[in-house]
């Protein structure tokens, strides 16, 4: 274990990201730095309020607090995976976690997944030895380390069943009255949060009411039931499995494959219950769009894809073949994220163009949190709002006014940045981006590019 927490370590502490790369993140950075006070921090954020990162923030710098609760999640997964298994298969199952892409990205940059994700695993590792045999305590503990959770981000309730889930996993554990008690734990964690969350509310001066039935029927689940159909089923399966191939690596299917086939195999079938929970719940995630590093959500199902791989150790030459396969996939996720911040280049190329107040700067909306220029007016998809743009383009070519747009407005919502990278669903046909109609009968004067990245060119607009 000690060489996997220095491994560990080194692979996040020593690569903090102080750069605001993602959507959130620029936000979160501003409270942690021009904060007055916490109550007034809860008041000005955003709608689902993450107010342990919050707070933690104002002593230490959001990537390192993403740093550190990553270090809380890892060794809780490890003993976790120990008490249910052996040291061995903890051991392997461990060391693909540092090198999964997503997982890495989300406990070096500012962001606040690292949180709730310690909490909870944190919760899981308590349940266990609670059904174990151990003392009542832990069910205690358990119950607060998921309210924790919860109060983090409510969006982590979807991956609750696998408090359930485990119960399945080894025969000793099942009985109805443990399958009782994880409901119980489930619903007393949401009540215990809800608590906690209303305090804070109101102590900010937020409508407490209102914003929970917001978070709770939305964020929480609400949405997770409406609109299912085969084509948001067909989505959502091309989701995660891009989010797989990009975060991880497309060869995490093999050991997937293996035990999964070994447990049917073995008839064993509870172990395959859990793995399906684990599965359902990440399909389920795969529904939602949303901005800023596309994938967060569903970044528990690194630890699904970690255990296949303890449980694949045995195989030792494919199995040591498959983490330099995960090695190639993370260093080239390492060294775009060495490079200069993709928002700083927009900036000098905006700067390059001679931009300034009078002019009208159409940019993405994914641009818009890094690079909020006055006069800059960001495209979203949003119908009512592009009609605006339009509106707004046309009076200012009417007027002889310059009127510029950046490559990513122009491909909107296709080929965007998140992060370093593109965004893993944004890869699609640039003829039906939203902007497109309009700009038919308008030209486009290449006014700087950057031949390293194109999808970052400035153009001018004119009749």
């Amino acid at each position: 274990m000690g060489w996997l927490i220095i491994l560990y370590s080194v692979s996040r502490f020593c690569f903090l990201a102080f750069y605001p790369h993602f959507y959130d993140s620029p936000e979160y950075l501003k409270q942690a730095i021009f904060h007055t006070s916490f109550s007034q921090t809860l008041f000005g954020a955003h709608e689902s309020i993450h107010p342990i990162s919050l707070f933690l923030n104002y002593y230490l710098h959001p990537s390192l607090v993403a740093a550190v609760f990553g270090l809380v999640g890892f060794i809780s997964f490890f003993y976790l995976i120990k008490n249910l298994f052996n040291k061995k298969t903890a051991f392997y199952a461990c060391l693909p976690l540092i090198f999964f892409s997503h997982l890495w990205l989300i406990q070096t940059n500012i962001m606040h997944e690292s949180v709730e994700q310690a909490f909870f695993l944190l919760g899981m590792l308590c349940w266990q030895k609670y059904l174990a045999g151990s003392k009542k305590y832990f069910l205690v503990l358990a119950t607060i380390s998921f309210a924790l959770a919860i109060c983090n981000f409510v969006g982590v309730v979807i991956w609750f069943p696998l408090i359930i889930g485990l119960v399945f996993l080894k025969r000793q554990y099942f009985n109805w009255k443990n399958v009782l008690r994880g409901f119980a734990v489930i619903i007393f964690s949401g009540l215990l949060a809800i608590f906690i969350l209303a305090i804070l509310m109101q102590i900010s001066g937020i409508n407490y009411q209102e914003r929970l039935t917001t978070l709770f029927l939305g964020y929480g689940g609400g949405a997770v039931v409406q609109k299912w159909g085969m084509a948001p089923l067909l989505r959502s399966l091309r989701n995660i499995f891009l989010i797989t191939v990009f975060g991880y690596s497309p060869v995490v299917f093999i050991p997937l494959l293996f035990v999964l086939f070994s447990f049917f195999k073995k008839r064993q079938w509870s172990r395959l219950v859990f793995i399906f929970i684990f599965l359902l719940l990440f399909l389920i995630t795969g529904k939602f769009w949303y901005g800023g590093f596309y994938g967060r959500y569903s970044v528990m199902i690194s630890y699904l894809y970690a255990l296949v791989f303890g449980l694949f150790y045995r195989k030792k030459i494919l199995y040591w073949l498959l983490i330099i396969c995960l090695l190639v996939n993370f260093i080239f996720t390492f060294l775009a994220y060495r490079k200069k911040p993709i928002p700083l280049i927009q900036a000098e190329l905006i700067q390059k163009a001679q931009i300034n107040n009078n002019d009208l700067l159409i940019m993405s909306d994914y641009q818009r949190p890094q690079l909020p220029y006055p006069n800059a007016v960001f495209i979203n998809g949003d119908q009512l709002i592009q009609k605006k743009i339009e509106d707004k383009i046309t009076g200012y070519l009417q007027l002889g006014r310059r009127v510029f747009i950046t490559q990513q407005a122009i491909t909107f919502p296709y080929y965007q940045y998140d992060g370093q990278l593109l965004h893993i669903i944004s890869f699609g046909d640039r003829n039906k981006a939203v902007i497109k109609n309009y700009l038919k009968n308008k030209k486009l004067k290449l006014v700087v590019e950057d031949k390293d990245y194109t999808l970052l060119n400035v153009y001018e607009v004119s009749n």
